[in-house]
């Protein structure tokens, strides 16, 4: 497992039931934090991503309004 493959796989299966997560994030970036963090847990959990990847992994806003994943030297885009 890599981290890069981990984030590739947080991305494919973090969804929030069709919202958009900008919006989301504008409107309650707490809550989407948290639903994330939730997520990324019980992925770290079921062996399916590595426990590094776990306790470095955040959500963030760039300047350009994206939502980002990051993680030690890594990012990407997830909304």
């Amino acid at each position: 497992m890599t981290i890069k493959n981990d984030l590739l796989t947080i991305k494919q299966g973090f969804n929030m039931d069709g919202y958009n997560l900008k919006e989301l994030y504008k409107d309650d970036k707490i809550k989407l934090k948290t639903e994330f963090n939730m997520f990324v847990d019980s992925l770290q959990k079921d062996n399916v991503i590595s426990e590094k990847t776990a306790q470095n992994v955040y959500l963030s806003r760039n300047k350009k309004g994206m939502i980002m994943m990051y993680c030690l030297s890594y990012s990407m885009q997830i909304g």
